[in-house]
């Protein structure tokens, strides 16, 4: 479990650096992270938090992050996003289901 005060470090995958996404704190969310999948833009990054039940939705500059969706159960694993349909999809480890969220703007 990451504790209050860690990161999400951010891997850029044509060159190999690692860089920190947002004010270690303060801009990233913290705890039990487990999922991460980028938006279609690459402006936000959309984060699972297994224990919390939570799903995170971070500026890829680190600037902010909401609570997108709260599941209200843990268990919340990797996640997928499909680009073309605004859809984020959500194993349920615990439950033993996939759930499905349309995001509107």
């Amino acid at each position: 479990m990451s504790k209050p005060g860690d990161g999400i470090e951010v891997v850029d995958l044509k060159n190999k650096n690692i860089s920190s996404l947002g004010k270690e704190g303060t801009t990233s969310p913290f705890g039990g992270l487990d999922g991460i999948e980028s938006d279609a833009t690459g402006t936000r990054y959309y984060v699972t938090d297994n224990p919390a039940g939570k799903i995170y939705s971070v500026n890829s500059d680190g600037a902010e992050y909401i609570t997108l969706i709260d599941l209200h159960t843990q268990g919340a694993v990797d996640l997928g996003f499909i680009p073309n349909q605004s859809a984020i999809i959500i194993p349920l480890m615990q439950e033993n289901k996939l759930v499905a969220y349309k995001l509107v703007e």
